[in-house]
């Protein structure tokens, strides 16, 4: 099973390694920065794409049906 990470913990994990990343190559240089800004950017793509289909996908498995539909509202491109 893949593991899935939490909407909200995927939300402040983009805010945190994007704005921290910008903010380490100001005070330790760019290129050690670059790894967490691209593992920020790479989760920022994966919740644009794929949006909260896997964690989605889980809840319904388990039968929480009603907690699925609220998550699916939050997918922001539901035609990929």
């Amino acid at each position: 099973m893949i593991p899935v990470i939490p909407v909200n913990l995927r939300f402040a994990l983009i805010a945190i390694l994007i704005v921290g990343g910008i903010a380490a190559a100001f005070f330790i240089g760019f290129w050690w920065a670059l790894p967490i800004i691209l593992i920020g950017v790479v989760l920022l793509v994966g919740y644009i794409l794929l949006g909260t289909l896997n964690s989605t996908s889980q809840m319904m498995q388990q039968g929480r049906y009603d907690e699925a539909e609220a998550q699916l509202a939050r997918t922001y491109f539901p035609k990929y």
